[in-house]
């Protein structure tokens, strides 16, 4: 391999601490996806896919409220937490409906 060549790639994009940062939130993406799908579907064995999919649903959105409050790190509004509480509510009153 040249010296020249080995700089080149070296100084590639995939290479920078930025670009790798930047994937960071694709990858992740990916992986969540797939998890979702292989968990949605190991809890529709056991129960009917109507109820599984409004819990993985509720669920879901409780933890894309959270994660919204964490990342851009404003307070909850007291109405926001009321009815992300309600969705969750909602969650365990179907899963305990279903037995």
């Amino acid at each position: 391999m040249k010296k020249g060549m080995w700089k080149e790639i070296k100084q590639a994009p995939f290479f920078s601490a930025r670009s790798l940062k930047a994937i960071m939130p694709i990858i992740l993406y990916l992986v969540l996806s797939i998890s979702n799908v292989i968990f949605l579907a190991m809890s529709m064995k056991h129960i009917p896919e109507a109820v599984a999919y409004a819990i993985w649903s509720g669920i879901v959105i409780g933890f894309a409220a959270v994660i919204d409050q964490i990342i851009s790190k404003k307070p909850m509004k007291p109405a926001t937490i009321i009815f992300v509480l309600m969705i969750l509510l909602g969650v365990v009153g179907l899963r305990l409906g279903t037995n």
